[in-house]
């Protein structure tokens, strides 16, 4: 027998004992591994049931956001580091359809919208420039039709106390219905009524005190009664009249007078007087009108979502999502055509006019960005843990497929 074999067989096999010593070690390692993670997962599986997740749906409300499912999130995210993003982002497509829509809105802004510039009066008629679709507006119910026949009737038929229209310090002719409280579209009902009871007028004088009149003149008994009848049945004679009616909130600004005619009230008396009133808001809302069809048109053509729900939960989170994917378009269209109504402040003829600032467009950006702002601060710990369990889903179809 050859020495030097014995001598290597012997060597092969001490490094053979080795091997399966180290194999032994790993394999109590791993056993620990799977002990633990087999408490965890049982620990994990109770807290499931402690929540009721195993038994019920999530429903994407306040009330489910529990110190619990805080917790449990964290638990999870010390297993799996996935990232969850929970926010919504707009396509290359998405931002031009939202553009365009902005520069078709400003479009219609600068060149029909425009800016009412003056509004003269003579002999009960009326001269308006500055404003194409303010003018075609204001032409209504001034002629011998239907309409300008029932406005009439109404004009007849509907006096009331508080349309005090000459009082010293506190109103004249031009500016009686921006002053009056009962006159405000937003606001008015409540102090119409009061006033038509009472047989007074609530308004703002000219140091921006409030006031209250009291109307010597009699008015049927049966008015008082039918006080809501009579409001709306004056203020429809009021809409298509040479002054109008003010837009709605417009009358809150004469609380702030001042001295001379920098001050807010004076401002908005002035541009009440040339013109923004109720028909000329209703001129500013074209823009924004168009702009939010197009927005629709095209989420309804282009972007039509046919995905399968399966829970409540995740039904109201795409509900969401959906929804501020609409806002986020709408509020991106809304900074495009507030750009360009800020243009259309500087650039002639307008130079400045307070007037050419289109209030519907800017109350649609503040709304926008307010639906906007809630939605980034959410609390997303519902959809964190849908987030996660399907993290988990993946990872447990991962290793049976790899046993």
């Amino acid at each position: 027998m050859n020495k030097n074999k014995v001598i290597d067989l012997d060597k092969e096999l001490t490094e053979l004992r080795e091997s399966v010593s180290h194999v032994e070690n790993k394999s109590e390692i791993l056993l620990d591994d799977i002990e633990s993670t087999s408490d965890s997962l049982a620990e994990l599986q109770e807290r499931l049931l402690h929540l009721g997740i195993a038994k019920k749906s999530l429903v994407v409300t306040e009330d489910n956001i529990t110190k619990e499912i805080s917790e449990l999130n964290y638990v999870i995210k010390d297993i799996d580091h996935s990232k969850f993003g929970g926010d919504v982002s707009l396509t290359v497509i998405d931002l031009i359809v939202s553009v365009v829509s902005g520069i078709v809105a400003s479009v219609i802004d600068i060149v029909f919208v425009g800016t009412p510039e003056v509004v003269k009066i003579y002999k009960g008629g009326e001269n308006f420039d500055g404003s194409i679709l303010t003018k075609a507006i204001r032409s209504l119910g001034q002629g011998d039709d239907t309409l300008s026949g029932m406005l009439d009737w109404c004009c007849e038929k509907c006096k009331v106390p508080y349309d005090i229209s000459a009082k010293k310090g506190v109103v004249i002719p031009n500016n009686h219905r921006l002053r009056n409280f009962a006159h405000d579209p937003l606001i008015g009902m409540l102090f119409a009524i009061v006033d038509i009871i009472m047989g007074t007028g609530t308004f703002v004088d000219n140091k921006g005190n409030l006031r209250i009149v009291v109307n010597p003149k009699d008015y049927p008994q049966n008015e008082k009664v039918l006080a809501l009848i009579y409001y709306f049945g004056h203020l429809l004679s009021d809409v298509c009249t040479a002054r109008g009616l003010p837009i709605p909130g417009f009358v809150l600004t004469q609380f702030f007078a001042g001295e001379d005619d920098s001050s807010v009230a004076a401002i908005a008396e002035q541009m009440y007087r040339d013109g923004y009133d109720l028909r000329h808001l209703a001129s500013m809302s074209t823009p924004v009108l168009v702009k939010n069809l197009v927005i629709e048109i095209y989420l309804s053509l282009l972007r039509y979502n046919n995905e399968v729900i399966l829970t409540l939960a995740e039904k109201e989170i795409i509900n969401n999502k959906n929804e501020i994917y609409r806002y986020k378009l709408r509020l991106m269209s809304d900074a495009v055509c507030c750009g360009g109504n800020v243009l259309k402040f500087f650039i002639p003829p307008t130079m400045g006019n307070i007037t050419a600032l289109n209030i519907s467009e800017w109350i649609s950006l503040i709304q926008n960005s307010i639906v906007n702002l809630r939605y980034q601060i959410r609390d997303k710990s519902i959809e964190q843990v849908i987030f996660n369990r399907e993290i988990i889903s993946d990872n447990w179809n991962t290793i049976m497929k790899s046993r």
